[in-house]
């Protein structure tokens, strides 16, 4: 559906033209509509509408280039897009009024390539202004649950587990430690870089949780081999991804699908340089 222009309003009379408020949309109840031009000029096409509840349209003056059927040049009126009686409009001699039934009208205006006149005034008398439709009232958003504290537990190896989500840390090499009041998220990454555990409290409120036992002491783990690349390589998230470490000192790295990537992907890349 094409969107409607917004409405200007005007109030009381208002003098409008075609040729200043092409293409708008004005809310008003009576006044006068012009072409706009002392002599109109060739290859128009202009369009006014006016939002007002049972209008009467009285020609003042009219002289637009005849044409049989007023196939050159002619102005009409119209009601959501449906041109009324008595059609389309030109030659010298005054139109009868037109009586507009609905709470708006559309003067159309347009010329052809050649030939022009000195174009025409109406005056519009509507029984009062188009109804308004109501705004609603602005919806106010429902916040979100806060998400539920996560437990972690210590696993044999030393790593972190269970509903601890386990990805893959790229962001340093040595076993560093942060956390926010806000979200109540701690992020630990270790020197091999194989997992983060986050838990999550209630927004606002840090959680702090101790487990009932306490865990063991991380055992280190042995770092990715690094693959020896060079300079100025070509990498790929798809070939060269799953935790490698890559030493280079120039290069591109893609995600290595030419057309689209694979769905619930997990991977990662480290490029030692």
């Amino acid at each position: 559906e094409t969107p409607q222009p917004t409405p200007v309003p005007m109030g009381g009379e208002v003098e409008l033209d075609m040729r200043t408020h092409d293409g708008d949309t004005v809310t008003a109840v009576a006044g006068t509509i012009t072409d706009g031009y002392t002599t109109y000029l060739n290859g128009l096409d202009h369009r006014l509408t006016v939002r007002g509840t049972d209008c009467v349209l009285v020609w003042k003056t009219f002289n637009v280039e005849y044409g049989s059927a007023c196939r050159y040049d002619w102005v009409a009126i119209a009601v959501d897009d449906d041109v009324v009686e008595p059609g389309y409009l030109c030659g010298s001699s005054l139109p009868e009024p037109i009586e507009v039934q609905g709470d708006s009208f559309t003067v159309a205006f347009h010329t052809d390539s050649s030939s022009t006149r000195t174009g025409f005034e109406l005056e519009f008398v509507c029984k009062g202004p188009a109804p308004t439709t109501p705004t609603p009232p602005p919806t106010t958003a429902v916040p979100a649950l806060p998400p539920t504290p996560v437990q972690t537990t210590a696993s044999s190896s030393g790593g972190t587990s269970a509903s601890a989500a386990r990805t893959t840390s790229i962001t340093s090499t040595s076993s560093t430690r942060s956390s926010s009041g806000i979200s109540g998220t701690s992020t630990t990454s270790s020197t091999s870089g194989t997992s983060t555990a986050s838990a999550a409290s209630t927004v606002g409120t840090p959680t702090s949780f101790t487990p009932s036992t306490p865990p063991p002491t991380p055992v280190p783990t042995t770092a990715e081999p690094t693959t020896q690349v060079g300079t100025d390589v070509e990498l790929t998230m798809r070939e060269h991804g799953d935790g490698r470490v890559v030493a280079a000192t120039s290069g591109t790295i893609d995600d290595g699908y030419s057309y689209r990537y694979a769905a619930q992907m997990d991977t990662s890349l480290t490029v030692r340089g």
